[in-house]
């Protein structure tokens, strides 16, 4: 995976990459964390699909953001994979799904 040389990018700019990449890495661990593990943990019951639907229907909400969380998590992802190699060979597709986001 090919990476910019760091003599080719200014300091400043440099910094600024590092900053978003560790806003990014911050924000997918939460929320990587709540979608993957605690939501997951809290509503499922091994071996019990019907206690894990009725803890699904009980706690709706909670089952929602946990799949925001873990939406929010794969764009930070995305995000994240074309902050690090700008040009790399699924940069024209991560574009093209950050630009088909919601701009409400």
């Amino acid at each position: 995976m090919p990476v910019l040389p760091t003599a080719l990018i200014p300091a400043a700019q440099a910094r600024t990459y590092a900053r978003i990449a560790a806003a990014l890495l911050l924000v997918t661990m939460v929320a990587g964390g709540f979608g993957e593990f605690y939501v997951p943990a809290t509503l499922i019951v091994a071996s019990d699909a019907a206690a894990t639907a009725t803890n699904v229907v009980a706690h709706n909400s909670m089952f929602r953001l946990g799949f925001a969380a873990y939406l929010v998590e794969a764009m930070c992802d995305i995000t994240l994979s074309l902050v690090r190699e700008p040009e790399g060979e699924w940069a024209p597709l991560a574009r093209e799904m950050l630009a088909r986001l919601p701009k409400d």
